[in-house]
């Protein structure tokens, strides 16, 4: 067992410790009032004493950095002995609290080791075996039969209720505990796997980008040849020239990639204002077909520094709200609160809950108008800086996507 969970075990055996003096000093309140001549001195002095070493072992654990399995199994085993004194004067395996001895020993299994869980057992039924021979009897039991079946019924009525007290606290906390823990794990392979996938995708990127270099340089030189070259149609010149602002983005885009790969930069700060006419102006030269209605926030802008996945993740959203409604797409910013958020809007036939479900995972299937691979990038990309992309289908029809993105406090004045 890790020292930090037995830390955190004998933190709680300790309070256990506190909850069985208390009940056990209620006991002994109750005898009193009922005129049992009980042996007090040495039945006070081993709950004094076990109080003692409670605050001792309270106070030693506030300092120890961590806590071996074998600290936890001596005071256990310290329990168990303390048990037995109280035991010894009151009874001893006669007296129905002996099978209190359960307690400290499921303790024990569900927290020590088997070697310490073992050792703790065959202290037990030394304890129990010892008892069984050597005990001060309770005063009356052997004269008045109905007061020895009086006492019997009480024990057995506090032993259950303290088993049941064990056993729905403090095993149902720990289990909750544990289904947590393998929650966390569940997530975090599912994360690991989500990174691998991300990982050997990234490398089929860059050989893909390595591969399309040759043929994008072909291209800008044959048609920078045909605009040399006298045309007869004058629309021809058009398209020449949108042909080739395309393909410089393009070559742009695999230069940003070979330039930024495994490498970590710190971007520049940027007012917000100022990022988004710089990504809308990226855009439009890929996408200049598509109507834009773009809505900045009125607020001022603040100066802020994106990661530089950022952009691409924002024109991966982008290009899928023009692929599903070239006609119309309508863009929100708000930077006035702790994050800057962006809405995408298009008017496009929208997603089924199936594919609502599976954006964001690589490999998910995608609609006629988008929404596949570039959301499941963008999905990464803001987990990744503690964001999150929310889509969800407009009531008039189509996608809205909305981008929330928290900055740190100094990237926002």
């Amino acid at each position: 067992m890790p020292a930090e969970s037995c830390t955190v075990a004998l933190s709680r055996l300790l309070a256990l410790n506190w909850g069985f003096i208390l009940l056990a000093s209620l006991g002994l309140l109750v005898a009193a009032q009922d005129g049992m001549a009980l042996p007090w001195p040495p039945m006070l002095a081993t709950l004094a004493t076990l109080a003692l070493g409670n605050m001792l072992a309270a106070l030693w654990t506030r300092r120890a950095s961590n806590v071996s399995p074998w600290v936890l199994a001596v005071a256990l085993a310290l329990d168990c002995t303390a048990l037995g004194v109280l035991l010894f004067f009151s009874g001893g395996a006669n007296n129905p609290l002996v099978t209190l001895y359960l307690l400290p020993l499921v303790y024990a299994a569900l927290t020590l080791p088997r070697r310490q869980a073992w050792w703790l057992a065959v202290l037990a039924v030394a304890d129990y075996t010892f008892l069984m021979d050597f005990f001060i009897p309770l005063p009356g039991s052997h004269s008045d039969p109905a007061l020895a079946f009086r006492l019997h019924t009480v024990g057995m009525w506090a032993t259950f209720c303290g088993a049941a007290a064990l056993m729905v606290g403090l095993i149902g906390k720990m289990t909750a505990e544990l289904r947590a823990r393998d929650r966390a794990l569940r997530d975090f392979r599912e994360k690991q796997l989500r990174d691998e996938q991300w990982v050997a995708l990234g490398t089929l990127a860059a050989s893909a980008a390595h591969e399309l270099g040759t043929p994008l340089s072909t291209l800008a030189v044959l048609i920078g040849e045909w605009r040399r070259a006298p045309l007869d149609n004058p629309d021809l010149h058009e398209d020449l020239d949108l042909m080739h602002t395309q393909v410089d983005a393009c070559k742009a885009a695999l230069n940003r990639l070979a330039s930024e790969a495994g490498v970590a930069r710190a971007a520049s700060r940027q007012a917000a204002d100022a990022y988004m006419a710089q990504l809308l102006r990226q855009w439009r030269t890929l996408r200049p077909d598509v109507a834009v209605r773009y809505q900045p926030d009125p607020a001022a802008a603040p100066q802020l520094a994106l990661d530089a996945g950022v952009t691409a993740a924002l024109l991966n959203l982008l290009n899928n709200a023009a692929d599903a409604s070239p006609q119309e797409v309508d863009i929100h910013t708000n930077w006035s609160g702790e994050a800057f958020c962006l809405t995408i809007r298009n008017r496009g036939p929208g997603l089924s809950p199936s594919l609502l479900a599976a954006a964001g995972t690589p490999g998910a299937p995608s609609s006629k108008g988008g929404m596949g691979l570039g959301v499941a990038l963008a999905h990464a990309t803001f987990e990744r800086l503690g964001g999150e992309v929310r889509l969800r289908n407009r009531a008039g029809g189509g996608v809205e996507a909305t981008v929330i993105l928290p900055w740190p406090k100094e990237n926002a004045s």
